[in-house]
């Protein structure tokens, strides 16, 4: 009682700000009041606000009522939202508030409520009877000393999820918190602000302590009272969760993790060589043709019949329906009809798995998108879907592959008749008081793979499969980036994976450039080069073929091309001169080769640059520039030395 008063009268603003009650709002520039001055302000509405002390504040009657500490009083009233009552013979303090009334929960949920922290023994027990057995006495009174630290907790989870914060981290939030709580009542740790760092500690040894435990081959059953093994990561997790926690509720410029010896190990990618990578892509495919035939087969039509059989293109079948293989799996499904709710849930499950994989979004995102009026904008080798309203195209929503358009507007004529009043993209079939937008598990196309023998690919498998794949493909990590809504640090750091195929290449194509001997001074001929041979149908039967050695074969090369350009103008004029002294020197009489390969190669040539001399007055000039080097013996410098030493000067 002694550290709540003395946590109520505190003087830090930091600490004030994060510890309040909810019962009031408050804008601080000075002390916090006492407490005395919350019961006497007599605030009658909730947005009226008084200046006290250098503060404002704002307050809300209601709240303040039900939370009104009545010290010395001997009932205990438990506060307004926990659903729990009891009367003791002790002094006490009616609680505060520790529930979540943001969040909105289906009717076989149980609420969030911290309020059971405040118990010895009570973060152990089951969430679903942890307030019957408060009611029942069976955890005492209150510990109030822990109040401060809890509330500190719940503020901070609550303005999170305020803020927009994820539904499903706030979840995870609060079970790591009651192990951090189970662990404090286990082993006899007080939890208060000035004790909770000692605590913390002592949590991340035993957490590391379990890290260390082998995993028994056969599991069996724990000793009472016994540690378990953990994961490494699993142990990081919980220990950041409840560290990042404490250092803004203390103030603490360092991580207090950093105090403990769970430390992040560096994560050194693995590279996966050649057959790895075929054999990922293959498992991907062959799960991605899984969702084809079960969308395929699942039309309106097959799902009246009690009984259904897919073939899937491997040759192997599913048996769904009364009979089936999955007949099991309908009873997790609820409605008036649970095979054809089964039926259902399976084609959108394998949709939405298929939408992820084809747009990249994330499973919350994909999940949780509503049903709109699609528009489709050209893009890339793609579709840019958008939400058409009624003067202009919305933002973009998703980006879709060419090929999948039609698939994702058949689901969408599929849908409307299935769900007609759902608003969601994805609209599963649900047992009543379960929230439509509970987590997703999968576990229906699980069961399905597990009963085939083929690897399940999870949503965030094939996230980083279209990842790779895109990048290998385009070779862009910034193209790549954008593409999966992400910045590139991120790519690299969470989704890349090593290639030893796409490193190969890299390799390769690095020496081809920077290889002292395999690089050439002089090139084959002007222009460029796609880097592959493959003679034109036109190239005349004396002519060379194309082989990347002989110059003139590249005249009559489907990778050759021209250079807009003036010095190539130059290059060809220089090819052209040197050409002609070649066929000058030649000894082949006419009778034995009527029509040379050189005269076919100037014709070659000089073709090319009539293309320049008529197609306009800038290329025109280039030539007459050119035709005027050559008259004064300027070469151009890749053949200069070939046409000195044929001129004999050297």
């Amino acid at each position: 009682m002694q550290a709540f008063n003395s946590w109520r009268n505190s003087t830090s603003i930091n600490h004030a700000r994060r510890l309040a009650p909810r019962s009031c709002r408050f804008s601080l520039t000075a002390k916090f009041p006492p407490l005395s001055q919350f019961e006497q302000s007599g605030m009658q509405c909730c947005t009226k606000t008084k200046r006290q002390h250098g503060a404002t504040f704002t307050f809300c009657r209601a709240q303040t009522e039900s939370r009104r500490l009545q010290l010395g009083s001997t009932k205990l009233s438990l506060g307004s939202g926990t659903g729990i009552g009891q009367s003791t013979a002790m002094n006490s303090t009616p609680l505060p508030n520790l529930t979540f009334p943001s969040v909105k929960f289906g009717a076989n949920e149980t609420p969030w409520d911290l309020i059971s922290l405040l118990y010895k023994g009570g973060a152990a027990t089951r969430i679903n009877l942890v307030a019957e057995q408060i009611q029942k006495g069976t955890f005492g009174g209150p510990i109030l000393e822990r109040l401060p630290l809890i509330q500190a907790f719940h503020q901070l989870i609550d303005d999170a999820l305020e803020a927009g914060g994820p539904r499903d981290t706030a979840s995870s939030e609060i079970a790591i918190l009651r192990t951090f709580y189970a662990f404090a009542d286990r082993n006899g740790h007080s939890m208060t602000l000035e004790t909770v760092k000692d605590t913390f500690i002592a949590f991340a040894d035993e957490l590391f302590a379990r890290t260390l435990i082998k995993r028994k081959a056969t599991p069996g059953p724990r000793k009472p009272g016994g540690l378990h093994p953990l994961k490494l990561g699993s142990a990081i997790t919980q220990g950041n969760t409840v560290s990042t926690k404490l250092d803004e509720i203390l103030d603490r410029q360092t991580p207090l993790i950093s105090a403990t010896r769970l430390i992040t190990p560096r994560i050194r990618k693995s590279v996966q060589g050649i057959q790895a990578e075929k054999q990922n892509l293959k498992q991907t495919f062959e799960f991605g043709h899984l969702l084809q035939d079960i969308c395929d087969a699942l039309t309106l039509e097959n799902m009246q019949h009690d009984g259904l059989r897919i073939h899937l293109r491997s040759g192997e079948h599913i048996s769904l329906g009364r009979d089936g293989d999955a007949k099991t799996s309908a009873k997790i499904d609820g409605g008036t009809d649970p095979i054809r709710n089964l039926l259902v849930n399976i084609r959108i499950e394998a949709e939405l798995q298929m939408f992820i994989g084809q747009t990249g979004l994330n499973l919350e995102q994909a999940h949780n998108a509503q049903l709109a009026n699609f528009a489709y904008a050209s893009h890339l080798d793609g579709y840019q879907v958008k939400d058409r309203k009624a003067r202009r195209s919305g933002a973009v929503l998703f980006e879709i592959f060419r090929d999948y358009k039609e698939h994702f507007e058949r689901y969408l004529r599929w849908r409307k008749i299935i769900s007609p009043s759902s608003i969601r993209l994805f609209p599963f079939v649900r047992r009543e008081g379960t929230r439509e937008d509970s987590r997703f598990q999968g576990h229906r196309i699980r069961r399905l793979c597990r009963a085939l023998g083929k690897p399940y690919i999870s949503p965030r498998e094939l996230r980083g499969t279209r990842v790779n794949w895109i990048l290998r493909e385009s070779g862009n990590p910034e193209l790549t980036a954008e593409m999966s809504q992400h910045t590139q640090e991120t790519l690299g750091r969470d989704y890349e994976k090593p290639s030893l195929q796409r490193a190969s290449v890299q390799a390769l194509r690095f020496w081809d450039r920077m290889d002292p001997t395999r690089g050439r001074t002089i090139p084959i001929a002007p222009g460029e080069c796609l880097g592959y041979a493959s003679p034109l149908p036109e190239r005349p039967n004396n002519i060379p073929k194309p082989d990347c050695t002989n110059t003139a074969g590249c005249l009559w090369c489907e990778s050759h091309r021209d250079v807009d350009a003036p010095e190539y103008v130059w290059a060809l004029h220089s090819f052209l001169h040197l050409k002609l002294i070649e066929e000058s020197k030649s000894k082949l009489t006419k009778r034995d080769n009527p029509l040379s390969p050189n005269f076919k190669t100037l014709e070659r040539i000089q073709e090319k640059l009539a293309w320049f001399k008529s197609s306009n007055a800038t290329r025109r000039s280039w030539a007459a520039e050119a035709a005027e080097r050559i008259s004064n013996e300027d070469f151009h410098p890749d053949w200069r030395s070939v046409i000195l030493e044929l001129h004999g000067v050297f």
